[in-house]
């Protein structure tokens, strides 16, 4: 039977900062120094409603009920909650009875900077790490990877964070868990890697967990009535919890993975044409930062690590239909999700011209 060292508990919460995108004038933005992109009054509110509204609640409820949960932060979020009183007691409390785990994301939720630009990743995630330590007072034993395929570069991560542990959301019903060393992961076709050698190579723990088990609570910022919205997501977590626990129980089921598939490369089939148009946009801006040398390297830095914090995943929500149909209360900046899609164009644009007249 396969036994972990790091125990994954049955439920998985996504919190993430949600963010009021603001992305006209962004070339005036990058050369006045303000490299914001948000509209930081609106998305403070925002913040402060999410953690009253829909986290506290839930935290109350996991916690009466003593269900066991995987918590997959973003660093933002955290310095928000260091200043909600009651948000931080609340997790200080699970914490103490054993009743969550804190896992790290990025510290803007931009985990799919990972397909591109692994270095600044690593970054964002040891921002969120030291925060965790710092706010929560909790070590961090597992990371959020967007998606598990072979070129991402984990070994960074096990280097110079020493985590070993990783979790990703996948689809299906059940979730799954293997071990691996990091030069069995990284094998392409069959082939070894030279840059891992023997005294190099480390054991990692790989978590999927499965879409049913797996909650991203920002999402209920979109819904017409958040109350009746949270009530339903608390009840299904309840439901699930019990399921889980209840087969379990019948039966001391073997985690291990029958067969462990990686992707050679990360793949986009869980978004639908628009958000794959702006994840496509990205890539275009990661490509023109990377071929181009400007003669300022302080911008061309800046330019990348501005062009990171844009690619979070709570934007591609942003992109879906339904999120602009009747809902009244998170009302975004932009009137359609077409619109939020030609602004991120826009966007990567500017990055290209202000490159193109620094060259």
């Amino acid at each position: 039977m396969y036994i972990s060292k790091f125990q994954l508990f049955p439920i998985t919460i996504q919190l993430t900062q949600p963010f009021e995108y603001k992305l006209n004038s962004l070339i005036n933005r990058i050369v006045s120094k303000d490299k914001q992109f948000f509209d930081l009054e609106k998305t403070e509110k925002i913040a402060d409603e999410y953690l009253d509204s829909i986290v506290l609640p839930t935290l109350n409820f996991l916690a009466a009920n003593e269900i066991k949960t995987n918590i997959v932060i973003t660093g933002k979020l955290l310095k928000y909650i260091e200043n909600n009183k009651k948000v931080k007691l609340k997790c200080k409390y699970m914490l103490d009875r054993g009743l969550v785990n804190f896992i790290a994301d990025a510290y803007y939720g931009e985990s799919l900077v990972s397909l591109s630009h692994t270095s600044i990743w690593l970054d964002s995630v040891t921002r969120t790490v030291k925060l965790i330590k710092e706010v929560l007072g909790a070590n961090t034993q597992c990371i959020f990877v967007a998606q598990l395929f072979r070129s991402l570069e984990l070994e960074k991560v096990t280097e110079h964070l020493g985590i070993t542990n990783f979790l990703t959301r996948k689809k299906g019903q059940k979730p799954d868990m293997f071990e691996l060393k990091l030069s069995e992961f990284r094998r392409f076709d069959g082939e070894d890697v030279s840059w891992i050698t023997i005294d190099k190579d480390v054991k990692c723990e790989f978590y999927n967990v499965s879409d049913n088990l797996f909650y991203e609570l920002n999402l209920l910022l979109f819904e017409k009535n958040i109350q009746q919205a949270l009530t339903a997501e608390n009840m299904k977590m309840g439901l699930n919890h019990a399921q889980y626990i209840l087969k379990s129980s019948q039966k001391n089921r073997d985690m291990q993975a029958k067969t462990i598939r990686i992707e050679e490369k990360y793949s986009l089939y869980l978004y639908n044409h628009l958000q794959r148009a702006v994840i496509r946009l990205w890539e275009h801006g990661n490509l023109v930062l990377s071929s181009n040398r400007i003669v300022d390297n302080k911008l061309h830095e800046d330019l990348m690590h501005a062009l990171a914090k844009l690619q979070s995943s709570f934007y591609l929500h942003y992109l879906e239909k339904k999120y602009f149909t009747g809902q009244t209360h998170h009302a975004p900046n932009f009137t359609s999700q077409y619109e939020a899609c030609v602004n991120m164009q826009s966007a990567i644009k500017e990055i290209e011209i202000l490159i193109r007249n620094k060259i």
